[in-house]
């Protein structure tokens, strides 16, 4: 019995070697779609925005928070071809949409709406800060693999569309007896594929897929069957070989300010001299000021994605049917920042010599994107269909990332052989 029984371990570790992989095609031949994306902040959760008045309290969330209040977005729509010969030849052609971006509240303003002038100061000088990317690609990839280890190389041309360089903003809270003014100015540069008056007209597709504006970089992988139940792997990403360009710059003013006589003493309830109770009156102005036409720049702005340096993992204590994975991503960018993820897969029936099980159930946690993120993920492969879904709980804050403080949503369809 004990002989058997080693046997079919032996078995077991010897089917894992020939499909160790982080990850393995499930088609010789595949065409997909995909489409991603999540809207995540540090505080309010998305049943908040349901009722009838949205209540903030802003001495728990000075307390609670300590980088302000943040607002992410991530975004990722694209289409593939693939062709896996086995493990030797593997060629991908793909093309899609991507887009990030985060607008930061600072955590002074939030102190001061909480506690107000403690510090005695007359005034505080608090910031506000905002950057984003979008743009588009196409390219290849090609894998191939050497007894245990396998080898990848991927060129991209991507097209930068809209990129706002992180930037800065100042918030000016002045407090006084008579009442507290908070004056915001506030000038972005934003750069673009196209002006705004552009858009009056028929759109020149001609300069959209311009060649002279497109930015071109590489992916180098690499990973290896250390052992029959663990993988490692490790990648550079989005290496910059050609900036991209844009040509077009709109600089955008806006401006806010807020007037309040007494606001703290009325919330509190206070009296005047006169035993009355103060009354809050309040003004405020506010203006976004756009250009007519945007700005030809001679010298275009260059655009560079973000690359990644990474580290992955995959462990397989039982077997194919249940994995434990994990990642980290050094992101070179402005900021830099670290992305990082672990996450364990219950893969059940194979569906294919090359890989690919009919139920797939996972679950993940990490920080993407400048996102804390809780995500469940569910693929059912019926060999020539498969069906990609997730959703997820994100926030720029760890706790707030349980609590439903952002959504991020992904749909994928699978047809192949």
């Amino acid at each position: 019995m004990m002989k058997k029984l080693f046997c079919l371990i032996l078995l077991v570790c010897g089917l894992s070697a020939l499909h160790a992989e982080l990850n393995p095609p499930h088609r010789y031949f595949e065409l997909g779609v995909d489409v991603e994306a999540a809207v995540a902040n540090s505080w309010f959760s998305v049943t908040d925005f349901f009722q009838e008045t949205l209540v903030v309290d802003f001495t728990k969330m000075s307390q609670q928070l300590n980088n302000g209040l943040g607002v992410n977005f991530d975004l990722n729509a694209g289409v593939n071809m693939d062709i896996n010969v086995g493990s030797i030849f593997r060629l991908g052609v793909f093309g899609g949409l991507s887009g990030t971006g985060q607008f930061n509240l600072s955590q002074g303003i939030i102190d001061f709406l909480a506690e107000g002038n403690a510090s005695g100061d007359h005034s505080i000088e608090a910031g506000v800060v905002v950057d984003s990317l979008l743009y588009a690609e196409a390219g290849a990839s090609f894998q191939t693999f050497v007894k245990n280890l396998g080898i990848s190389f991927s060129p991209v041309v991507f097209l930068p569309m809209v990129y706002i360089p992180r930037t800065e903003m100042t918030a000016m809270v002045v407090p006084s007896e008579d009442g507290t003014r908070i004056d915001v100015r506030a000038d972005a540069a934003v750069y673009s594929i196209l002006g705004i008056e552009q858009f009056e007209s028929a759109i020149n597709v001609n300069e959209i897929l311009d060649i002279n504006t497109m930015g071109l970089d590489i992916s180098l992988g690499a990973e290896y069957a250390l052992f029959p139940f663990l993988d490692i792997g490790a990648s550079v990403r989005n290496i910059p070989i050609i900036p991209g360009r844009l040509k077009y710059k709109t600089d955008i003013t806006a401006s806010f300010e807020y007037t309040t006589e007494g606001m703290f003493d009325s919330m509190l309830g206070k009296d005047d001299e006169s035993g009355e109770e103060k009354k809050s009156s309040d003004e405020s102005s506010d203006a976004i000021r756009l250009p007519e036409k945007s700005q030809y720049l001679e010298d275009p702005q260059t655009v560079r994605r973000p690359t990644y340096i990474g580290l992955s993992a995959s462990y397989r204590p039982f077997g194919e049917w249940f994995n434990v994975r994990g990642g980290i991503d050094f992101v070179i960018n402005t900021p830099f920042y670290v992305n990082f993820n672990l996450g364990a897969g219950f893969h059940l029936l194979r569906m294919s010599r090359l890989g690919g099980h009919l139920f797939n159930f996972t679950l993940d946690t990490g920080y993407q994107q400048r996102m804390w993120t809780q995500r469940i993920g569910l693929v059912l492969n019926l060999r020539a269909f498969e069906l990609d879904l997730s959703v997820s709980s994100c926030s720029g804050n760890f706790l707030r990332s349980f609590m439903g403080a952002g959504l991020g949503v992904g749909v994928g369809v699978r047809l192949g052989f």
